[in-house]
């Protein structure tokens, strides 16, 4: 969601992949602070702001209404049994607060059901809105059907920090505990960069892949469907680290507008068919993001965890370590790498805002991959590498809605062009014939 918190120094796609060869490679560039490879220690705190907004119309009641609670029961309401699914939404509003109400009302004019629990934990700050009783804490709780986020709405647990991860963790806990399912979702919303999500503007912190992993990980019943509704969170570096601990992610690789997801229909398709899989939900998900942006530079795509799980031989994650063991054999040419280079500097500057650095890095999986194996002149190794990418690539998309479509296919990763650099000046490699 815009605006975006932007990385000084992106990390590559090695940092979350793990890729013994590509850090044996290009270990010795590093910051001086974290190791530019350490893809976990990727700080919210090292990322720039900026301050503009997406804005579009959408037609919400007035946010300074003060709407009578119907049905109102906050978070200490005896919870349902047994249900199909609780859907998890970590809000945490910062400077897009508007946006924030905006979104509890979509959640309630769904509202909870004795299949779907819909529970939200909503983190206000002073200097936003002042909306529905301008209280500046975070509160808990399940929405029911027409419910307002004023401050008779859940349980107040104080001024949380939504960067911190025992935040989170403790978020997902209570919501699994009190409110039990078959399936669980988890939304992350906010702002995100593609390396952390869901900042508060207090602390001027992060969520990060690692953070997010370890608050999934130990859970009786295992997380389903995490979701970013946040700026271009779809990172396969990012969803690698949080593989083992769900089933499909959602995420875009374009900024979000604003507004985000518009979860009425999202919800109301699940509590028409509580028994979806969670395959079935991200595509849903995927689906009706489409709908609501028909046109413009909008991205979103559903990714199948398993195909990036380390532990799967078949997995894009283990294909990429492949590549990048083929490239730094000695079957590799300088025609390789300029190829590379090339359709690396083509398929880069695609997402966000161009005149930002960090643009420089993200490239789309699907195009860079396919670009290369195209040229003929490129060593039958490296090729089949690719195409051995490629294919697992293909094979983790399970639905995706791509409004830019000559810039994007579905996912992409971090290819800095210091790789490249790294790579010429470390290692020996003989000129094409």
């Amino acid at each position: 969601m815009n605006p975006q918190r932007l990385s000084n120094s992106s990390p590559s796609l090695t940092d979350a992949l793990n890729s013994v060869a590509l850090r044996s490679a290009f270990g010795s560039r590093q910051s001086s602070s974290t190791g530019l490879w350490d893809y976990s220690a990727i700080s919210s705190k090292s990322l720039n702001r900026s301050t503009s907004l997406n804005r579009s119309t959408r037609q919400y009641p007035s946010l300074s209404s003060k709407n009578p609670q119907v049905s109102l029961r906050g978070a200490g309401q005896s919870p349902n049994s047994t249900a199909e699914w609780t859907v998890m939404v970590y809000m945490a509003g910062n400077n897009l607060e508007n946006y924030a109400i905006q979104d509890f009302l979509e959640l309630a004019a769904a509202g909870s059901d004795s299949k779907v629990n819909i529970v939200v934990q909503l983190d206000r700050s002073t200097g936003n809105t002042s909306a529905y009783g301008n209280w500046t804490d975070t509160r808990r709780g399940l929405v029911r059907a027409d419910n307002t986020p004023n401050a008779n709405w859940g349980t107040s647990i104080g001024e949380a920090n939504m960067g911190n991860a025992n935040t989170l963790k403790g978020f997902v806990d209570w919501s699994t505990s009190t409110y039990k399912a078959e399936r669980y979702a988890l939304v992350m919303w906010g702002h995100g960069d593609g390396f952390n999500v869901s900042y508060d503007d207090v602390t001027d912190d992060g969520i990060t892949s690692s953070e997010l992993s370890r608050a999934l990980s130990g859970l009786s019943t295992p997380v389903d469907v995490v979701g970013a509704d946040a700026c271009l969170m779809g990172m396969t570096e990012f969803a690698h680290q949080i593989s083992n601990n769900a089933s499909v992610f959602v995420g875009s690789q374009e900024l979000e507008p604003a507004k985000g997801w518009n979860y009425t229909p999202i919800l109301k398709d699940l509590k028409a068919n509580p028994e979806m899989t969670a395959t079935q939900l991200g595509s849903s998900i995927v689906t009706r993001y489409g709908q609501t942006y028909p046109k413009g530079n909008e991205t979103l795509s559903a990714i199948n965890l398993s195909a990036l799980r380390s532990s799967n031989s078949s997995s894009l994650t283990n294909a990429i370590s492949h590549f990048a063991t083929t490239l730094m054999s000695n079957t590799t040419t300088g025609y390789d790498l300029s190829t590379l280079d090339l359709w690396r500097d083509r398929y880069a500057n695609d997402f966000g805002e161009v005149d930002k650095a960090y643009a420089n890095n993200f490239c789309d999986v699907g195009k860079l991959f396919t670009g290369f194996v195209n040229n003929s002149g490129i060593s039958t190794p490296l090729r089949t590498a690719a195409q051995t990418v490629l294919e697992s690539y293909r094979s983790a998309i399970t639905q995706t809605i791509l409004q830019r479509v000559v810039a994007a296919q579905a996912y992409r990763f971090t290819f800095p062009i210091e790789v490249l650099v790294a790579f010429r000046a470390t290692t020996a490699v003989t000129t094409a014939s």
